[in-house]
């Protein structure tokens, strides 16, 4: 079957101001502007594809592909996306949310990106990409992993607990949501920003303890966790409110989709 089939109807190229191309889907297209140069084709000499694998080509009329782009959200199909070495944008919170059994596969040349144990890391190892949804039990992000992707264990149904590790200083929208079995997150000291819903719809935990180094979080980062009661923060760390998704009522925060949660201030001693 056509294993190198790069894109067909549901998926295009766009030209980027740069000179070079992204490769995306139909269901972005809508939000592009008018002035973008459209590119369709389908490489498969036999006329037999079989689109549950797509592999995205390296350059098209000899200007390289850099950026990845896509939704999955009506192609479930699609069980493998081979991305070559010249891509240095890669969105897997968009590659994966929909359709989240989509493998991505890197060249092992990539530059910009390797893959270890089926965790996609960026090449220097500050950035953890993509985590691999089949890994059970309990995991341990390496030292010198500064940034976690937006999305990079969501839908890692098997995951049990996460140590991150005291370089790591950002973690990213959604990373954790939808982790079913997810009980216990430790977050060090060092970790200065947490974004929104990140532990959304992990409905086993029941306790989160931000460290001091914490500049902010929001009250979205706690949003739809069923069983959370108690969630400790440092003194000077800021809640930026969101007022349309959750009330005060006797002292409790009720976030919308969670039971009464307490926020509870730690004082350094």
């Amino acid at each position: 079957m056509g294993k190198r089939v790069a894109w067909h109807d549901d998926y295009y190229l766009k030209k980027k101001k740069d000179g070079t191309w992204e490769f995306c889907n139909s269901f972005k297209k809508a939000s592009s502007f008018g002035c973008e140069d459209f590119v369709y084709d389908e490489i498969d000499e036999d006329n037999e594809c079989d689109f549950s694998e797509i592999v995205v080509p390296a350059y098209y009329n000899d200007e390289p592909i850099t950026s990845i782009l896509c939704y999955f959200r009506t192609n479930y199909k699609i069980k493998k996306l081979c991305i070559p070495s010249t891509v240095s944008n890669l969105n897997v919170y968009d590659l994966t949310w929909f359709n989240h059994n989509v493998e991505i596969d890197i060249d092992p040349d990539s530059p910009y990106f390797k893959k270890e144990d089926g965790i996609i890391f960026s090449r220097d190892g500050k950035e953890l990409v993509l985590f691999n949804k089949n890994y059970e039990g309990h995991y341990v992000v390496p030292d010198g992993v500064e940034k976690i992707s937006d999305g990079a264990f969501a839908y890692c149904k098997k995951l049990r607990s996460v140590e991150f590790s005291g370089t790591v200083k950002y973690i990213g929208r959604h990373s954790l949501a939808h982790c079913n079995e997810l009980c216990f997150v430790v977050i060090p000291e060092g970790v200065e920003e947490i974004e929104d819903c990140v532990f959304e719809y992990c409905d086993k935990i029941t306790h989160l303890e931000m460290p001091f180094s914490l500049k902010k979080a929001y009250y979205q980062t706690f949003e739809d966790c069923k069983n959370l009661r108690v969630v400790s923060i440092g003194e000077d760390t800021k809640l930026c409110d969101h007022p349309k998704y959750c009330v005060f009522d006797e002292g409790y925060l009720c976030i919308d989709g969670s039971p009464k949660v307490r926020f509870k201030r730690l004082w350094r001693k």
